[in-house]
């Protein structure tokens, strides 16, 4: 029997004792003996797949049933011929395929591609239905078959649910009210003037109004500042316990049940807003505002009445910043600070509010060009949303820039204390923010005369881009349209007639999406003494010209008056001077510091509270 020799014994006979031990399992050239090592001599999960050098065990190596088992169709996935698989498999990846079919008496059927789809055969394997999208548009179709009697519906439960749209050959049926913006219909042969009248089953056509009259305004008109509600005074200091900007996380301490109401309510009035989400089909992630067609986005303004004592605006900041918050006590709005409170901060924000005492408030919101999330509140306070106010929209250059107007390095200078923030203060109106910055009648903020887009998709006042997004808003939603005057055309007009043509296509492009908006036009700004007969005054005569011809204007605000500017001198705050505009153009030399651009948009409301619109248009 084969054994290892005895240390101290076996003299002379080490050697051959040890030899005949080992070649019990080894071979001569000290591999191991075929059918040596047996599953029975190896203990359980001793061998793992890092043991074992990649493709050493193959087929005719396994067992004789073990072969069997693995080729039994029952366990194989075969890779070139018919197979049914029975049973339910899970996947951890994408499983891919051009095409897949959940079969039956009828079938359903995914298909990739050009034009991906996803669709319904019969039992004879012809398509019936389908949705099917075109990644290269971002389109997406849903057809059926007329020809079979079907219709698209869509249902308000999966099993039994009630036909809330049906499109079918004959008609698109709505089940419940229609609610939109703004609605238009084409068919029937609109004209200015007409109204959309229905007979006695509901069928519509347009006729002129009852008397024959083919305008839809009495000529009767009414002053502006007749519909004025300002923002008057601070709030006092004994309704107010705290109003401060807590980083990161909200004081959740200071509620009792928290809760939220994200951006997309329908609770909160954002009538002269665009929210648009940060991440589409994910209100979570916040939104933007986007009122006036560039790639940038545009301050906050929106509303909600507060039952309650306390809330806080959840919102995203990059690095400076600064917010104002209006409320209303005893029937006015009032600031709920003399100035807008400013940080310094990049992450999750809070403008933290508590009031001393629970009442029911209207709450006006501005922010900047932020990303906004959600009104944190307590879960018993309740948020509604409040009337619509009086809205007009301003347009023009870097004066009512939409995205703020705050000028860096100013002694005071905030980005919702602009032009349009003090218009707003001295009207409470709502107002659509539609100005770009380096843009004028002809410039596209690139310094030259263009049609084309320029930098972050800014274009020229009036362009096919800006009164598109102005005619969002609707037909007979604005009470006036203010365009602001700009030092930006320069030399690009060409002079007065030139000037006095562009500012009355502009109009006219006006007219031809709503014959009722009041116009009223300022002239350029007055920078560094405005002349007589420089390039800025001969363009301030041209729109002056075009706003006193054009049926719509109301009134010219002259502000570059050469002989009554609204204000003198050259300094600024970096170059200082004895002279007015040292006090009212900030840090940049060109652009206004808090008290120019309160000045410049108090101006605008004082000259325009004499003007007259259509009483029509003070519906409001």
């Amino acid at each position: 029997m084969a054994r290892l020799p005895q240390p101290g014994g076996d003299e002379g006979e080490w050697g051959e004792i040890l030899n005949d031990y080992l070649s019990q399992t080894l071979k001569s050239d000290g591999t191991i003996k075929d059918n040596v090592v047996t599953n029975a001599a190896l203990a359980p999960d001793s061998v793992s797949s890092a043991s074992i050098v990649d493709n050493a065990i193959a087929e005719p190596q396994l067992s004789a049933p073990v072969r069997t088992k693995l080729n039994a169709s029952a366990n194989a996935v075969l890779l070139t011929s018919d197979q049914t698989i029975e049973g339910i498999k899970s996947f951890t990846n994408i499983v891919l395929a051009p095409t897949y079919r959940a079969a039956g008496t009828n079938h359903m059927q995914m298909g990739g591609g050009e034009h991906p789809s996803v669709g319904t055969l019969n039992s004879s394997n012809v398509i019936t239905s389908q949705m099917i999208s075109d990644p290269a548009s971002g389109s997406i179709f849903f057809d059926y078959s007329q020809n079979l009697g079907g219709s698209f519906y869509i249902r308000n439960n999966p099993v039994d649910g009630a036909h809330l749209l049906t499109v079918n050959e004959s008609a698109a049926t709505f089940a419940m009210n229609v609610v939109a913006p703004s609605l238009r219909i084409t068919g029937g042969a609109p004209e200015q003037g007409k109204v959309l009248t229905s007979d006695a089953t509901g069928n519509a056509t347009w006729q002129a109004p009852a008397g024959g009259e083919s305008t839809p305004f009495s000529g009767d008109m009414i002053k502006l500042k007749e519909l004025y509600q300002p923002i008057v005074g601070v709030l006092p200091d004994t309704e107010l316990l705290q109003d401060e900007y807590i980083h990161d996380n909200v004081d959740a301490g200071n509620y009792t049940a928290i809760t939220g109401t994200l951006w997309n309510s329908p609770h909160f009035n954002t009538q002269s807003q665009s929210f648009v989400s940060n991440v589409p089909g994910n209100p979570a992630g916040g939104c933007t505002n986007k009122t006036n067609g560039r790639d940038v986005g545009s301050c906050f303004d929106f509303e909600f009445e507060l039952t309650g004592d306390k809330f806080a605006i959840h919102m995203q900041t990059f690095g400076y910043f600064d917010t104002q918050i209006y409320v209303e006590h005893e029937g006015q709005m009032m600031k709920i600070n003399s100035y807008p409170l400013a940080d310094d901060y990049s992450g999750m924000n809070f403008r933290s509010i508590r009031f001393s005492r629970y009442a029911t408030r209207r709450i006006r919101i501005v922010m900047p060009f932020i990303y906004f999330f959600q009104i944190v509140h307590e879960a018993n306070a309740v948020i509604r949303k409040t009337p619509d106010r009086p809205m007009i929209a301003v347009t023009g250059d870097s004066y009512v820039d939409a995205s703020g107007a705050y000028n860096q390095g100013s002694a005071r200078s905030y980005a919702v204390a602009g032009t349009v923030d003090a218009i707003i203060e001295a009207t409470g109106f709502a107002v659509l923010r539609l100005g770009q910055g380096g843009t004028g009648y002809f410039n596209n903020a690139t310094g030259a005369a263009s049609d084309t887009p320029g930098p972050v998709n800014s274009t020229r006042f009036f362009s096919s881009q800006r009164v598109a997004t102005l005619s969002e808003v609707g037909a007979g939603n604005l009470v006036a349209l203010v365009v602001n005057g700009t030092i930006n055309d320069g030399e690009l007009s060409g002079g007065t007639a030139l000037m006095k043509a562009r500012a009355l296509e502009g109009f006219e492009a006006v007219n031809a999406f709503d014959a009722g908006i009041s116009i009223v036009a300022i002239s350029p700004e007055p920078i560094n003494n405005p002349a007589a007969g420089n390039v800025h005054d001969l363009n301030r005569l041209g729109v002056m010209e075009a706003i006193d011809e054009h049926p719509q204007g109301i009134g010219f605000i002259d502000f570059y008056n050469p002989s009554d500017p609204l204000w003198t001198g050259t300094g600024t705050e970096t170059s200082p001077q004895n002279d007015q505009q040292t006090q009212l153009v900030g840090f940049d030399t060109i652009h206004a510091n808090w008290a120019g651009y309160k000045l410049y948009g108090q101006r605008i409301a004082a000259e325009m509270s004499e003007m007259k619109i259509p009483i029509e248009r003070a519906w409001l």
